[in-house]
C-alpha cells in the first residue's frame, strides 16, 4: 500500500502511533519505512480479516486526513 509522502505524517502518526495502535487492534504487523528510506510501500502482514481490518483502517485515516486537509 503506497501512502503519498506529504500525508504519510498525518496517516502514520507522531512515532508511528496509529500504526502501532492499528498493528495492536488488528493482530496485522504494520512495516512503515523508514522516512530516509527510498522505499515508499507500507507493507501489512497477517491473516486475511486482520490485513483487511488494517487496510480499512488506514484508508479511513488516509480519506479523513486528505478531506480534512482540503476543506
Amino acid at each position: 500500500m503506497t501512502i503519498e509522502e506529504q500525508y504519510q505524517p498525518f496517516v502514520y502518526g507522531p512515532h508511528n502511533e496509529n500504526m502501532k495502535r492499528i498493528s495492536l487492534e488488528t493482530g496485522a504487523k504494520i512495516h512503515v519505512p523508514p522516512t530516509d528510506s527510498n522505499e515508499k510501500e507500507l507493507v501489512i502482514l497477517g491473516q486475511k480479516d486482520e490485513v483487511a481490518r488494517a487496510y480499512q483502517e488506514i484508508q479511513n485515516i488516509y480519506a479523513e486526513k486528505v478531506l480534512y486537509l482540503f476543506f
